[in-house]
């Protein structure tokens, strides 16, 4: 769920987040972000916020099942069509070239305006499928774990071993921050177009309100599970206490809610509709 975002925007949620892991952990008297060691479930192909964090002084590693393309060098690209395929090697080519440059470039300035270091700590960014357990092994025990927009993309039955390789690699008063887009809210057909942050922008959309739902015409292009908010809450509660189980931006959507669409999603309830990114906090059984 990552969009081309301008500069001061990309700057202000990677702020956002730290402050946000930051009240989580004071509010349940964990050590600080600067005291933990931290663990990212699917920094993704453009790990802007790992670099960040760990720049910021956290000590914050990460797992992916794509390697990244961090550098257009030919070394990095081989490495990246080993792993990824040459199909999406291409695609990370173009985009390296396109936007990530340019926004690792912006990344490194801020950071350094704010009298930070930049540094990609290549060695953190762990590519292997978080559901295996020789890379649980590899790490020590962790304070806190977080994920945003990942869940979603991960089967359940794989999701139901991460779950139980993260209650057990985390501290006994460790916390996990987990954030899925739920696939029953408006953005979970996860179609650009309604995106949280272009959901209010005009645009002629060629996807209906609640499409996936409903028409299903055009698919996204990316293995959605399809889980409901119950189904999350009832996967975490077989190895973790919900210490919060929380929407965000709990209405997204309802202006483009009508009758004819509320009698067509009659089988789906209004919690069901109107949830989209829901932020669990978990801490070990």
């Amino acid at each position: 769920m990552h969009l081309q975002r301008n500069r001061a925007q990309l700057f202000a949620d990677f702020d956002k987040s730290m402050a946000e892991y930051s009240a989580i952990l004071s509010r349940y008297g964990r050590p600080s972000l600067s005291e933990s060691k931290v663990l990212e479930i699917g920094f993704g192909a453009r790990p802007f916020r790992l670099v960040w964090l760990y720049n910021s002084g956290v000590d914050v590693w990460g797992v992916d099942l794509d390697k990244p393309l961090l550098q257009p060098s030919m070394k990095s690209l081989v490495g990246v069509i080993r792993k990824n395929g040459t199909e999406r090697a291409v695609k990370s080519l173009v985009r390296y070239c396109i936007t990530d440059k340019n926004q690792w470039r912006q990344l490194g300035s801020e950071l350094k305006r704010k009298g930070h270091p930049f540094v990609i700590p290549a060695d953190r960014l762990i590519v292997d499928n978080a559901k295996n357990p020789n890379f649980w092994t590899g790490l020590q025990p962790l304070n806190s774990i977080y994920s945003d927009d990942v869940f979603e993309h991960i089967p359940k039955e794989d999701l139901t071993v991460i779950a139980g390789k993260m209650a057990n690699a985390l501290r006994p008063k460790g916390l996990a921050v987990i954030r899925p887009m739920i696939f029953t809210g408006i953005c979970g057909g996860h179609h650009l177009e309604w995106y949280p942050h272009t959901i209010n922008e005009p645009t002629n959309r060629k996807t209906e309100p609640w499409e996936h739902l409903r028409k299903d015409r055009f698919s996204s292009n990316t293995y959605l599970n399809r889980l409901h908010r119950k189904d999350y809450a009832e996967l975490f509660e077989k190895y973790f206490r919900i210490l919060e189980n929380e929407i965000i931006e709990p209405n997204l959507g309802r202006q483009f809610m009508t009758q004819e669409i509320r009698a067509e999603l009659s089988q789906y309830s209004d919690e069901d509709l109107f949830t989209n990114s829901v932020r669990f906090v978990l801490e070990p059984k």
